[in-house]
């Protein structure tokens, strides 16, 4: 399977929406009280977003990027998110996804040295994804967002080196 990583456009995101897993559904309402087509489209507008193409599907298999939310120093910090299609949970496309996420992790980490997110504590993919990328969990917030539920408070610091 051929797998490429493109630039995310909204026509990427409208023909992903319909074919997105039901977890990432779940946790944007779960966060944000909405369609998580609303804060995936300033994602994909306002941020740095990806598009991951594969040669069996006509739609991308999954998106994900780096938003700077207004008022942060978008050369350190920035949020990661990421959404996928039910075709992700399938052996074959799970594999690939695993060979080549943590270099796609890293590239967002050399532009933003900390990354950051919430993630919903039922959403079980998300959480494995962000183990496996090397994510700290620093706190579980038991009432997060719009519906209240428990949200890991997660973390990524590029590492480097410092002289003195």
């Amino acid at each position: 399977m051929k797998w490429e990583v493109k630039p995310a456009t909204l026509d990427d995101l409208m023909k992903t929406r319909p074919h997105l897993r039901d977890a990432d559904i779940a946790e944007g309402v779960a966060a944000y009280g909405c369609d998580p087509l609303i804060p995936l489209t300033i994602g994909v507008t306002e941020g740095t977003a990806f598009a991951v193409h594969t040669d069996t599907l006509d739609h991308p298999i999954l998106l994900y990027g780096a938003y700077v939310p207004p008022g942060a120093d978008g050369s350190v910090t920035a949020a990661i998110w990421m959404v996928a299609t039910h075709e992700l949970e399938q052996p074959g496309y799970a594999r690939q996804f695993i060979r080549h996420c943590r270099a796609q992790v890293d590239e967002l980490n050399d532009k933003h040295p900390l990354l950051y997110a919430y993630a919903d504590a039922r959403n079980e993919l998300h959480i494995h994804w962000m183990k496996w990328c090397g994510f700290l969990f620093i706190k579980k917030h038991e009432h997060f967002g719009h519906e209240g539920r428990p949200f890991w408070e997660v973390a990524r610091i590029k590492k480097t080196c410092a002289y003195s």
